[in-house]
């Protein structure tokens, strides 16, 4: 299997994303990061494996470490422009 050493590498790159979540999805530069990490590694055990819901539920949560202008250009608003806050 010549692709051994790479689901070796991806093995422990995903044991360290899940084990570092907790302390680093809350420091502002990192989290951010982490959290795109952990949301392409969710993305990829969702097309993968079927564990029912799981993966969905984990990515919406990780959602919430995005910062909001991010969530507020993938999300059209109802809201009128002038009711926007900052605007």
């Amino acid at each position: 299997m010549p692709w051994k050493p790479l689901l070796e590498v991806a093995t422990w790159a995903a044991f360290a994303l899940e084990a570092l979540a907790p302390v680093l999805l809350w420091i502002p530069g990192i989290g951010v990061a982490w959290a795109l990490g952990l949301l392409a590694l969710h993305a990829g055990l969702e097309l993968t494996n079927n564990h029912g819901s799981w993966q969905l539920l984990m990515g919406a949560a990780l959602l919430t470490f995005l910062p909001a202008a991010w969530l507020a250009r993938l999300v059209p608003s109802r809201t009128p422009v002038w009711l926007r806050p900052g605007k």
